[in-house]
Parts: structure tokens; C-alpha cells; sequence
């Protein structure tokens, strides 16, 4: 980093948590900021290439640089971000704007390039990948001066919300919603004062409440503007093309969720939800999915997910071809 936490916080911000449960919202209320900048595409790819990272050689060698340019352009993040701008980062700026050849400096370049974020501003840089929730613990050893939001929603809506957009498994939703929670519990308690975690519900109902805090952990003076946005944040689901602050948008297990349903999934996640502040009828114990249920539902989930590319799904169409570009990435030794 340019700075020194002297001169006030200045980046990276990773905002994560499970899909479905408001992070697009949280990262477009926060890029109204005038001082914090986070992409707008999740990257998603950083655990990737940092396992992949002895395969690419010496960066700092530009023909080097140049074949990990082209693997990496292969990746969701620059595809939708020359469908929504119209072009790819330069390979020689990207090349040229890196202050280390390492998987955090090449990424800071990136990021920096994309959000207009100088090395020598006072504005925080950052990213909103949900998938980073299981990798904190890493993001803190690239960038030891990184702080994380982590953003979380009630297990039964975000169950609902995740089936509705894409047919996924309630069940199995519920297991992994405990297990990446209670993961990045785990992972974040040596953090201390950088890593915050909010919720979701509310972020709804107090928006201006939720914004005073971020602010203040990023050392950052609250600003009006804030809390309307410019654009949508969302483009599936009920706040699909709302550029308001959906506050209904919550506790619709109450009367869409069949009492069953409930009740099941409450007896997968009671413990952590009782943990985060929500509550809980099931007063039984709790009981997990077994490995071999949790891959029978993984088997349905995918066969949903096609299913949907079918009908003509543009989202699932993208996860395709993401698990294509995946295999073609994973050979980078070839």
C-alpha cells in the first residue's frame, strides 16, 4: 500500500457474503460515496489465480504478463465489463500500472484501473464478490490492511430468494448458508476492528442507521446521498430495477414459506440464527444434511440450473459458460 493506516484507511474493502442476500445493494449504496470506490463487476477469480499463481512465471517479464492476460480476460468479470463499457483494461496500462508481480499487486492494478482509483488518492478501492466469504483469511494475508464487510440475510429468505431465482434447494441452501457463516466467523475472529458484519434486514429498515456505522468503520464521514441510488442494484428477484431501497423486501417466510419448509430449515440453521439476533420457533435439535444429501441436492441444483438455460435464462447461460472457462483456466500449465 501507498498509505500508511496513519493517514486514515484507504483500502482494500471486500464486501462479502451469500448470494441473494444484498451485497450489490450494500456496494451501490456505498459507491454513492464520493471517497469509496468499489467495482463494479464481482471478480470472483483472486483464490483462482493465487493457486494458479506458479504457472503464470515472472509477470514483471511482459510476455509473461501477456499470456496471463489472455487466460484471465476469459474470466465473467471482464467479459460483463466490456458488455457494460464497451472495452478490457489495457494490457500495457495494466502492465505498466502494477507496483508488485504478485497476485494482490496485479489485482490492485486491476481494481484500481477500473474504479479511476489513483495510488496516491485518499479514496477507498475496493471489491463485492460474495464467494470471497470462504476466503478471508486469505484476502487478510494478500492485504494485511484490508478490512471486510460481511453482509448477512435471513437464512429463510435468502432460501426463498435463492429458489425463486435460480431452483435451488432449499435444504441444501440452508446447510451451506450455516456453513459459510460459520466459516467466516471462524476466519474473521483474529480480525478484531476489520471486519463488521451486517444485516441485511436492516440495512432496510434503517438505511441511514446501517450507512453511519459502515461509515465510521471506514473512517469515513457519512454522506445524504448515500441512500438513493442512481441505478438499479438488483436485476433479479423482487427488487429487480428499483433504484429505492426495497424495505418490504424481508420476512416473506412468514407467508410464502410453507410451515414444513420452515420448520426443516430452521432445524439446519437455528443455532446461527439465534447467533445473528433472528428468531426461532424450532426449539429441536439441530440436524444437518448428511455429505451424500447435500451432493444428491448439488446433482437436482445443477439439473435446475440447465433446466433454466433451456428456457432461455441469460444469468445460467453465463454459469456455463463460467464452468467452461473455468476448465480452459485450470490449464494453465499446459
Amino acid at each position: 500500500m501507498s498509505k500508511s493506516r496513519e493517514h486514515g484507511f484507504i483500502g482494500p474493502l471486500f464486501i462479502v457474503g451469500m448470494p441473494r442476500s444484498g451485497t450489490k445493494l450494500l456496494r451501490s449504496l456505498l459507491n454513492q460515496h464520493p471517497k469509496i470506490k468499489i467495482a463494479g463487476n464481482e471478480t470472483e477469480f483472486l483464490p483462482h489465480i493465487v493457486e494458479n499463481w506458479s504457472h503464470f512465471g515472472d509477470l514483471s517479464e511482459y510476455p509473461k504478463f501477456l499470456l496471463f492476460y489472455n487466460k484471465i480476460i476469459k474470466y465473467r468479470y471482464f467479459i460483463n465489463r466490456e458488455k457494460e463499457h464497451g472495452q478490457l483494461i489495457d494490457k500495457n496500462a495494466w502492465f505498466k500500472s502494477c507496483r508488485a508481480y504478485t497476485p494482490e499487486g496485479v489485482f490492485e492494478a486491476l481494481i484500481r484501473n477500473d474504479t479511476a482509483c489513483d495510488y496516491d488518492s485518499q479514496v477507498i478501492w475496493g471489491d463485492k464478490s460474495p464467494s470471497y466469504i470462504k476466503h478471508i483469511t486469505l484476502l487478510k494475508e494478500l492485504f494485511p490492511k484490508a478490512r471486510i464487510i460481511h453482509i448477512i440475510r435471513d437464512v429463510r429468505d435468502y432460501c426463498l430468494s435463492i429458489n425463486k431465482a435460480w431452483g435451488k434447494n432449499m435444504k441444501r441452501a440452508a446447510q451451506r448458508w450455516v456453513q459459510n457463516i460459520e466459516k467466516a466467523r471462524s476466519d474473521s475472529a483474529p480480525l478484531k476492528n476489520d471486519y463488521l458484519e451486517v444485516k441485511y434486514e436492516e440495512l432496510l429498515e434503517n438505511p441511514k442507521v446501517v450507512l453511519i456505522k459502515i461509515c465510521y468503520f471506514l473512517e469515513q464521514n457519512y454522506v445524504d446521498r448515500m441512500i438513493k441510488l442512481k441505478v438499479p442494484a438488483e436485476h433479479v428477484g423482487d427488487a429487480k430495477g428499483k433504484t429505492t431501497i426495497v424495505r418490504e423486501n424481508k420476512e416473506k417466510y412468514l407467508y410464502l414459506m410453507k410451515p414444513s419448509v420452515k420448520n426443516r430449515i430452521e432445524s439446519i440453521a437455528a443455532s446461527v440464527l439465534k447467533a445473528s439476533g433472528y428468531p426461532v420457533d424450532y426449539s429441536g435439535r439441530i440436524h444437518r444434511l448428511s455429505s451424500c444429501s447435500m451432493l444428491f441436492y448439488q446433482i437436482l441444483d445443477g439439473i435446475n440450473l440447465v433446466k433454466a438455460a433451456a428456457a432461455g435464462d441469460d444469468f445460467v447461460r453465463e454459469i456455463k459458460s463460467d464452468i467452461r472457462r473455468f476448465i480452459h483456466l485450470t490449464k494453465f500449465h499446459l
